[in-house]
């Protein structure tokens, strides 16, 4: 069932979260195979995705391209293509980015210039370490805006609720420790 256009903004369940707005998904096309396409048929769709998701990391675009086009696997051939033709749009101006630097890996946030770097959404379809440390970092600082005392544990708990999650696993714990730091900065 998708979504009506006219949803609220999700109430919170604890006072100190802050309203998300709903997430809202990039509609999958069939998209060219990043094998054979040329980099500004890629960089078109990778506008695409961007256009509907952003601020998006590029580890999901990568991957919704991947799957729109009928891959599987994202490659070190395909990652290649779709870096160059993400840098092309970067020095083009079509797309900006955020760098964050999480525990053993990079990662960036895409998103249209002139729109926010920064979108406070619901997860929906996404796992919780695709979406943008710079969100998670967002809704923590507002946490910490209404409770500055809070503890590391019971903040992660706060936004293990507000990102509709529960089980707080290895990785959720690194991501959501990497987030807090960069809130915290």
């Amino acid at each position: 069932m998708t979504e009506p256009e006219f949803s609220a903004e999700a109430l919170p369940a604890d006072d100190r979260l802050p309203a998300l707005v709903p997430y809202r998904p990039w509609q999958p096309r069939q998209v060219p195979d990043v094998r054979s396409a040329f980099q500004w048929v890629i960089t078109d769709g990778i506008l695409e995705i961007v256009t509907g998701e952003g601020p998006v990391v590029t580890e999901r675009v990568y991957e919704l391209y991947l799957r729109a086009s009928g891959g599987q696997r994202v490659t070190k051939p395909v990652r290649d293509a779709l870096d160059d033709a993400t840098a092309a749009a970067l020095s083009k101006g079509l797309l900006a980015q955020i760098r964050d630097n999480l525990t053993g890996r990079p990662v960036r946030t895409l998103y249209l210039p002139g729109t926010p770097s920064v979108v406070l959404r619901r997860r929906g379809d996404r796992e919780l370490e695709d979406i943008p440390p710079t969100e998670v970092a967002a809704v923590a600082r507002h946490i910490l805006g209404q409770d500055p005392g809070i503890q590391d544990s019971e903040l992660k708990r706060l936004l293990l609720t507000a990102f509709e999650r529960i089980r707080l696993t290895k990785p959720a714990d690194d991501f959501l420790d990497d987030c807090i730091a960069i809130a915290r900065r």
